[in-house]
């Protein structure tokens, strides 16, 4: 079964919202791909919901007709699959026409924890967004 692990991640200066996101395939238990880069403007919200647009844009590309599995720590992302935000309008708009014409499911599971692909991801995003403050 193929999961995709994502995570989003931000930090605030110089009066703007800089982020990043981390995406990471995994075909049973073999990392085949993974994606880190950094988003202007990115709070951490829009960064999450970036991560997950990535991921259906993989999923989309490369596997469109397999069950797909999504992992997120993001409670928002999953949410906004059911809800209405009034934030982040087109995001949610192209996330849900993307995830309409795909087989995929979404999970979350608790950040910071002990899910390992998890905190791989955490780890992507937030060592890319370290990365473009130390390049500056």
């Amino acid at each position: 079964m193929i999961r995709i692990y994502t995570d989003g991640s931000s930090r605030h200066a110089d009066n703007k919202w800089y982020g990043a996101y981390a995406v990471a395939v995994y075909d049973g238990d073999t990392l085949v791909q993974q994606i880190a880069q950094t988003v202007t403007p990115g709070t951490n919200n829009a960064s999450e919901m970036i991560a997950v647009l990535r991921a259906l844009t993989i999923i989309r590309d490369n596997y469109p007709d397999e069950y797909v599995k999504i992992i997120t720590d993001s409670k928002y992302v999953i949410g906004g699959f059911t809800s209405d935000y009034k934030t982040n309008v087109e995001l949610w708009k192209l996330m849900k026409t993307l995830s309409g014409r795909l087989n995929i499911e979404l999970e979350w599971v608790k950040g910071h924890h002990k899910d390992k692909r998890n905190k791989h991801v955490d780890k992507l995003a937030h060592r890319t967004l370290r990365r473009k403050f130390t390049e500056c």
